[in-house]
């Protein structure tokens, strides 16, 4: 009778997925019972993740019981866990022969499957059993379509779910998260909120939902769920929300606050191209002395934006300085910055260096020694005077030699990119003799053809190589009057070779953090030399028109 209790309050608690305390009580059952063997399993797996020990515990318990479909569940997960995901495959696929069209075993065949790389099985398992109408199937199809990167499929799917239950919380949670990586924030935000007003207290929940805030233009309403996110997960595990509240923190001026939070960009979910070094210090800024090594943030434009605070870092170390850029810019950077030592090496010796940093986190060191951000040009400059070098007398004849430049190969921010026939009226709105010069990496035949029709003038360096020979493109650069550019590589070269630049910058999507640090003229506070022409409505270039011309003609 009492062991008949204490199953009945163990088997209670491993519903209420309480493995710990299950465990604690079922050692009061003999060492053989499943049930004991199952909570102690079960435990391994979920609470001190000791897979091979769950493997153990729970294999033991489907000797016992193989037709007990949770413990060949929850085997199979261990294995999977322990990296024998075959040897779960197999688990299953012969206790579907014992218990056919069983909907959990379905599921979880279909999930092992996929982890083996067994995409196309997976799904055809799903949407051809007699359960297929069946929540749990619909629901598994979408998340292995979600985690398959085809996010329209699972929010139709999801958006299935909230129709055939109305009250299903995750379901809402979930067709949120779809509408998030498809970029739609409002129907986003919509879906989320309904599933919290439904119950869903997850964190990740509060974090998807400041993102989806943040990306309409909502800070103040986002830092609210994403602090809420960050506060509710613990500390070092909210790392998306974490690094998205650094972001807003940056946009509006908090530059401390922000770069504080800053290096969770590095330990957000997704691949990241360039990863910390396990064995060397974080210089902490109080060291002086020794050997520092910096390496550089994934692209070409933050490679060159972070050496801005390079002058600054060499006041406060004194020790030898070495960093690892991109092969394109090392003559770049090595003449710009004589103090330092450029490397492009691929596999780093990491133990040649006392401390290490990336370049991005080197004003969270600087702000922390309460240094003032040195690397930014002030709010107030005084007298605008950015483009008074052509009022000169006698250079109104001559023709502006302007570089242009009308997209980035940044697919996740699409904003950023103007059309070739928007740039020419732009163009055509100059009231002065130009001289155009291709900038664009990765040019298409097709836009330079409708920009020099519409424009009616020929355009120089047709077929440059923008991408692979940056060197020249930078010289090329230092050569003309003015550059004309949406946000990409070529404003932080024409920033870094101090030429005026006007950048054409989306009102708010795919407008980066840094654009927002402005001096009073609208100058980048980063590169002076470069004006931030901003959308008056997203999406409308036209409305950039009259402050360009303001700014050229009136010189």
């Amino acid at each position: 009778m009492q062991n008949a209790t204490q199953e009945i309050e163990i088997t209670k608690l491993i519903n209420e997925k309480k493995f710990q305390a299950a465990s604690v009580i079922s050692e009061r059952l003999p060492s053989s019972h499943p049930l004991r063997l199952a909570a102690k399993g079960l435990e391994s797996l979920h609470i001190k993740c000791d897979y091979d020990a769950a493997c153990a515990s729970l294999r033991r318990a489907n000797k016992q019981h193989p037709r007990n479909v949770f413990i060949v569940v929850s085997l199979a997960e261990a294995l999977t866990q322990s990296g024998k995901v075959s040897k779960a495959t197999e688990l299953i696929q012969s206790t579907l022969k014992i218990l056919p069209n069983n909907p959990d075993l379905e599921v979880q065949l279909a999930f092992s499957l996929a982890r083996e790389g067994a995409y196309a099985k997976a799904t055809t398992i799903l949407t051809t059993s007699v359960n297929s109408d069946r929540a749990s199937h619909v629901g598994a199809l979408a998340f292995l379509h979600f985690h398959h990167d085809e996010f329209d499929r699972a929010k139709e799917l999801y958006q299935l779910l909230t129709l055939k239950n109305p009250t299903d919380a995750e379901a809402f949670f979930n067709l949120g998260a779809s509408h998030l990586r498809l970029k739609d924030h409002i129907k986003a935000e919509i879906a989320l909120k309904e599933s919290q007003r439904l119950g869903c207290k997850r964190p990740e929940l509060l974090s998807h939902l400041g993102i989806a805030l943040e990306e309409q233009n909502k800070p103040e309403e986002a830092s609210k769920y994403l602090i809420q996110a960050i506060d509710l997960a613990g500390p070092g595990r909210a790392v998306d929300a974490t690094y998205h509240l650094s972001l807003i923190y940056l946009r509006t001026g908090k530059l401390k606050q922000g770069f504080d939070l800053y290096d969770a960009r590095f330990f957000r979910s997704g691949k990241r191209a360039h990863n910390p070094p396990k064995d060397v210090p974080w210089w902490d800024g109080q060291a002086y002395s020794g050997k520092l090594i910096l390496w550089s943030e994934q692209g070409i434009g933050d490679h060159v934006l972070y050496t801005r605070s390079f002058e600054q870092l060499g006041d406060c170390f004194e020790g030898s300085i070495d960093c690892f850029a991109d092969p394109r810019l090392l003559h770049i950077l090595s003449a710009n910055y004589p103090g330092i030592n450029f490397l492009s090496e691929q596999d780093p010796d990491w133990s040649r260096y006392d401390f290490h940093l990336p370049t991005g986190s080197i004003p969270r060191v600087l702000l922390a020694r309460d240094q003032k951000p040195g690397w930014l040009a002030p709010k107030t400059i005084g007298s605008d005077g950015w483009f008074s070098r052509f009022a000169k007398s006698g250079e109104q004849s001559r023709p502006l030699k302007i570089g242009i430049s009308w997209f980035s190969s940044n697919t996740e921010l699409p904003g950023k990119n103007i059309e070739p026939h928007e740039l020419a009226e732009i163009l055509n709105s100059l009231n002065r003799p130009t001289q155009l010069v291709n900038l664009q990496y990765d040019q298409q035949k097709a836009d330079l053809q409708v920009i020099s029709e519409l424009t009616n003038q020929d355009i120089e360096r047709r077929d440059a190589d923008n991408k692979l020979d940056i060197e020249n493109l930078y010289e090329t650069i230092k050569g003309l009057d003015l550059v004309i550019s949406v946000s990409n590589t070529n404003v932080h070269l024409a920033g870094l070779a101090n030429v005026p630049t006007i950048m054409l910058a989306s009102l708010y999507s795919g407008r980066l953090w840094y654009w927002e640090q402005l001096d009073n003229h609208g100058n980048s506070r980063w590169y002076p030399s470069v004006k931030v022409v901003a959308q008056k409505t997203e999406g409308d270039w036209s409305s950039t028109v009259h402050k360009i011309k303001e700014i050229i003609n009136d010189q």
